[in-house]
C-alpha cells in the first residue's frame, strides 16, 4: 500500500499537536427525513420481510436430521486425522532409527494396526485391574505353599501350576468385582 489515509497511523501526523493538523475530519449529516421517506420497491418494508420470513421458517421437529449435518463443515476433521497420523508415521521412524535391529522388528510387529486393535479391545475386557492383581497374588502365594510342600515331601513342582493359580484368582476377583457391582445398581435402584 503506497498510498495512506490520512489518520492516526499516518507516521506525517504523529507527534503533532491537535491545533497544527490541518486535515478536517467531515460528517455526513442524516436527516430525519431520510428515514421516514416511503419505501422504493427496491428497499422492503419491515413487515414484508417479517411475513416472508415466517413462511420460510421451519419448526426444529420439521427438519430432518440428515440436512442439520449436512450444512455442518466437517472439512477439519479429515485434515486433523491426516496430521495425527502423519505425526505418529514420523515419530515411530525416528525412533526405530534408533532402535537395535530386533527391537525395530519387534516395534514394527507391536505397533501394526491389527495388534493395536486387538490390544485396545482387550484392554476394555480382558485386562481387569483387580483381576490382574489378585491373580497374581493368588499365583505368588500359592506358588510359594506348594514349593514349599514340594521341597518338604519331596515331589516336584510344576510351572503348570503358577498359570492355573493365577486364572483361579483372576476369575475370584472377577466375580467379586462383579458382584460388587451389581450390589450398586440394586442399591440406586432402591
Amino acid at each position: 500500500m503506497s498510498e495512506q489515509e490520512p489518520g492516526i497511523n499516518n507516521p506525517e501526523r504523529r507527534g503533532k499537536p491537535a491545533e497544527q493538523l490541518t486535515e478536517r475530519i467531515e460528517v455526513k449529516h442524516v436527516s430525519k427525513e431520510h428515514y421516514n421517506k416511503p419505501h422504493t420497491p427496491e428497499t422492503p418494508s419491515v413487515e414484508h420481510v417479517r411475513h416472508t420470513i415466517e413462511q420460510e421458517a421451519r419448526r426444529g421437529k420439521e427438519v430432518p436430521i440428515e440436512e442439520v449435518h449436512k450444512d455442518k463443515d466437517t472439512s477439519q476433521q479429515p485434515v486433523a486425522t491426516t496430521l495425527k497420523k502423519d505425526t505418529w508415521d514420523r515419530t515411530m521412524t525416528r525412533t526405530r532409527k534408533r532402535l537395535s535391529p530386533p527391537a525395530r522388528t519387534f516395534s514394527k510387529v507391536v505397533h501394526n494396526p491389527v495388534v493395536d486393535t486387538i490390544s485396545a479391545v482387550g484392554e476394555k475386557t480382558v485386562a481387569r485391574p483387580a483381576g490382574l492383581l489378585m491373580g497374581g497374588i493368588v499365583a505368588f502365594i500359592g506358588s510359594i505353599f506348594v514349593l514349599s510342600l514340594a521341597k518338604h515331601y519331596g515331589f516336584q513342582y510344576n510351572l503348570l501350576l503358577f498359570f492355573l493359580l493365577f486364572c483361579a484368582g483372576y476369575i475370584l476377583a472377577t466375580l467379586v468385582e462383579l458382584a460388587l457391582a451389581t450390589s450398586r445398581r440394586l442399591r440406586k435402584l432402591r
